[in-house]
């Protein structure tokens, strides 16, 4: 008998204590205006157009976009100004032969040459260096420019968070997690966000702590960089729903052009109406902004919940752009939205499908 006691005793003292934040679908605070003013648009960029960009935005405010079309990344200064192009399409020092990703890391840019390349850049789009790294690392999250952490795609099988140290070469696994993606008839797995399940990620770099979800259920788990659990949080909340009609649209949209269109309706058949909750976790200025699944507003708004660090739900949003302008198809795995020091940088489109790259000023709640 003591021996059990002195175990409990133990334990209490010596394991780490979690209380899951389990959040009714009532923000505390209610709803946050977040008095979006534009700044500026663009909708050409050295005389192209643009046309599918991705874009991120580093610490002073300069905007980086990739445009596959023209296979080129622009940077923009705060103003909306063209300062240069860089990363051009090739195989030379300085070139990317197939871009993938880009990440603003604090006075560096980092691009994710597909499948096994990082290009470091100046935040003046100079060529810095490049790593080569394994295939199967995938980066997600820059920490600094040596260190990320990487997180899967879309696969058939349990899938891993990893820590990697380019100095040191040092890769550790910080998660496993279960991932299942739907496979189509001809082998290809159809990842296709707000419908199939992903893998959301983001890291509070003050904290140094990692917030991470699968966006078929209002939970996020909360652990450090040596997998330790924090404390995680969550939202009773109904999946939202979309009717047939709609989804057969906008999954033929969505293989539409490529080799496998033809599979498109038997794609859009075997999928549930119930879509994910959301497409995006950001950490900015201290709280924990969720970006929902905006196929329900058919891309005419982006709502947001607002939660703080620890995970208590304080506030609803919602972002609306102009009369007539879209938020660009967020069926994409690239940046659409973000937000970075009081301002939101979103691709817009208007009905005739052109696209713009517009900057809004908008108020962000207090963290206390």
């Amino acid at each position: 008998m003591k021996r059990i006691l002195f175990f409990v005793f133990w334990a209490f003292c010596v394991l780490p204590l979690v209380s899951a934040v389990v959040n009714p679908d009532k923000p505390l605070r209610g709803v946050w205006d977040l008095n979006a003013r534009k700044v500026w648009e663009i909708n050409k960029l050295g005389g192209n157009p643009i046309v599918s960009p991705i874009i991120t935005v580093s610490d002073n405010e300069t905007l980086c976009v990739y445009d596959e079309k023209f296979a080129l990344n622009y940077l923009v200064d705060k103003n909306g100004n063209l300062k240069t192009t860089f990363g051009k399409r090739g195989q030379g020092p300085g070139e990317v032969a197939r871009e993938g990703l880009i990440f603003a890391v604090k006075d560096k840019l980092v691009i994710y040459d597909f499948p096994s390349k990082l290009h470091c850049f100046s935040n003046n789009g100079e060529y810095v260096k490049t790593h080569s790294i394994s295939i199967e690392i995938i980066p997600y999250y820059f920490i600094n420019e040596n260190e990320f952490i990487s997180a899967p795609p879309p696969v058939r099988e349990n899938a891993e968070i990893k820590y990697v140290n380019l100095n040191t070469g040092n890769k550790r696994v910080i998660k496993e997690i279960l991932y299942e993606a739907r496979v189509t008839r001809s082998g290809m797995v159809a990842a296709i966000p707000g419908f199939t399940k992903m893998l959301q990620l983001s890291f509070d770099p003050q904290n140094q702590q990692i917030y991470y979800g699968m966006d078929d259920s209002y939970h996020i788990d909360m652990i450090d960089l040596d997998g330790k659990m924090i404390n995680s949080f969550s939202l009773q909340r109904p999946r939202p729903k979309i009717s047939d009609e709609k989804k057969k649209e906008i999954i033929y949209n969505y293989f539409r052009g490529s080799r496998v269109e033809y599979e498109s309706e038997s794609t859009a058949k075997n999928l549930s109406n119930e879509l994910t909750y959301f497409n995006r976790i950001l950490i900015e200025d201290g709280l924990v902004f969720i970006f929902l699944n905006n196929i329900v507003t058919n891309w005419k708004s982006q709502p947001i919940d607002i939660f703080s660090l620890d995970g208590k739900y304080l506030y609803n949003s919602i972002f609306t752009p102009g009369d007539g302008e879209f938020i660009s198809n967020s069926l994409s795995f690239g940046d659409i939205l973000v937000l970075k020091k009081g301002h939101l940088y979103v691709i817009l489109e208007n009905s005739e499908g052109e696209a713009k790259i517009a900057k809004y000023k908008i108020s962000l709640p207090m963290k206390k």
